[in-house]
């Protein structure tokens, strides 16, 4: 009886993924598809440490896009620079992620990615996306011009929290007293952006001087932002240019109380010296 052979016997795979569940759920679908050589790691760590150490060389690097203590991007960046010895810097990459926003899909192509396959995963999704990876024929750039490729930064894990999550089957989520301030914070945020007449979004870059990192007790209305705010699924609070008031500096101290935001920015200040 002849067995038909696999598009993925010729390839060695390696993947990355920090959940435990996802992990498995993902190793039982690439190892049906029998590989020539497969491993699952839990960390970057670790997965530096395979690519680096071993002979053999992985074909293609399968990302979950939340892998503390950076992100699918940062590792796709250093494999596409050649930081990685002993691992070519045209390894096929692919990520898991939920969908990508507008700007996820700018640093995506930056950084060449081979594919995306969407949370929640699917046999056929993983195999049809790892399928056109692997036959894909492209042509990279110079490693310098992706280590020039500007990511946002890694947002710190949080700690966890000790709370009640409802275990009953299609029960709506218990939100902890934090999760709901969390919340309530983002919409009075957004509220304050939307009806604020004194806030000034999109200054001209040129027009900020002075550059400086201040801590947030130190900021004062009149200082324009200099680089984006961003919440924890890195979505943008405040961009770039914005000049802060009273009411805005609250609102991302507050923010910050709950580490939602980073605990510093950068700011060019209007204020004299």
């Amino acid at each position: 009886m002849l067995t038909t052979k696999s598009f993925a016997s010729d390839f060695k795979i390696l993947l990355v993924e920090p959940d435990k569940a996802s992990r498995s759920l993902l190793s039982g679908i690439i190892e049906d598809l029998k590989p020539a050589r497969f491993l699952a790691a839990k960390s970057i760590a670790e997965a530096r440490l395979a690519m680096s150490d071993r002979v053999e060389q992985f074909d293609c690097v399968i990302l979950a896009l939340k892998n503390p203590p950076s992100s699918g991007f940062h590792y796709l960046q250093e494999i596409r620079a050649g930081g990685i010895s002993r691992t070519p810097h045209d390894t096929k990459v692919i990520l898991v992620s939920p969908p990508f926003n507008r700007a996820m899909v700018t640093i995506a192509k930056s950084l060449d990615l081979d594919g995306f396959i969407s949370v929640p995963v699917t046999v056929a999704s993983v195999s049809n996306t790892l399928s056109t990876a692997l036959k894909r024929s492209r042509d990279l750039q110079d490693p310098n011009v992706y280590e020039a490729v500007k990511l946002p930064k890694p947002v710190a894990k949080k700690a966890k929290e000790d709370e009640t999550k409802a275990k009953v089957p299609n029960a709506r989520i218990v939100w902890s007293e934090k999760e709901r301030e969390k919340a309530e914070l983002l919409r009075s945020l957004k509220e304050s952006i939307a009806n604020n007449p004194d806030i000034t979004p999109a200054v001209d870059e040129s027009s900020i001087e002075n550059v400086r990192t201040f801590w947030l007790k130190d900021l004062l209305p009149g200082m324009i932002l200099a680089e984006d705010i961003t919440g924890e699924e890195e979505e943008l609070l405040l961009s770039t240019g914005t000049v802060l008031n009273e009411n805005l500096i609250e609102k991302i101290k507050k923010f910050s109380e709950l580490e939602i935001c980073r605990s510093f920015l950068k700011a060019g200040s209007t204020i004299p010296e």
